[in-house]
This record gives structure tokens, C-alpha cells and sequence, in this order.
């Protein structure tokens, strides 16, 4: 599995959904969501306030954009674990104010 489509309809999605999918290049939506919207493969929440998930198998380095003020459990976990994310950058902007649970559980695995 390289990408997942989600319906509009989606009302929530738990935290390890995609644990292990390390294939998994990009989230897309059929419309906006009353839960979710993905831009760029990455999954956010409706408003892009929250960063729900980044794709494990998402390639280089990644900027969280300004909306962002706070990023889900485990939501660049599985994308550790597949080495993605290791020896890339991450930054996050000033509006980011909570991280949450295990955010970048083994970052230095």
C-alpha cells in the first residue's frame, strides 16, 4: 500500500492507524472532511491546526506549516521507524504549542 483516499465522511482517526505501513507515501481526501483534509500526503485535521499523521514512507525533509499549533500522538512515529524521517530535517514553526504522545518516539533509533 503506497497511498490511502479517504471519503469525506471520515469523523475520526485513531493515533498507530498506520503503524508499519512503511510503503505509505500520502493521505488524500475526496472533499474536506468533518475530521480530516491532506495536503501535500500529509494528514491533518479539518482546519490544519492539528498534524494527525505524516506518511512513513514520505521521502526528505519536512516544514510543518504555520496553521499547525499542535501535532497528534505518534504522527512522524511510523515514519521514524521506517528511516524516513532519520538523518532528515523536520521544522516546526513558532504556532506549534503541544506535541503529543510519543510524537518522535525513537527518533534516535
Amino acid at each position: 500500500m503506497t497511498s490511502v483516499t479517504f471519503p469525506n465522511n471520515v469523523n475520526s482517526i485513531g493515533s498507530l492507524v498506520f503503524y508499519g505501513c512503511a510503503r505509505l507515501t500520502a493521505f488524500t481526501m475526496n472533499g474536506r472532511g468533518p475530521a480530516c483534509s491532506s495536503v501535500a500526503g500529509v494528514l491533518f485535521n479539518t482546519n490544519q491546526t492539528t498534524l494527525i499523521q505524516y506518511p512513513p514512507g514520505k521521502a526528505g525533509g519536512y516544514t510543518v506549516p504555520n496553521t499547525v499549533t499542535s501535532i497528534a500522538d505518534y504522527a512522524f512515529d511510523t515514519a521514524i521507524l521506517s528511516n524516513v524521517v532519520i538523518g532528515s530535517n523536520v521544522t516546526l514553526p513558532g504556532s506549534v504549542t503541544t506535541l503529543g504522545q510519543a510524537t518522535f518516539f525513537r527518533a534516535l533509533a
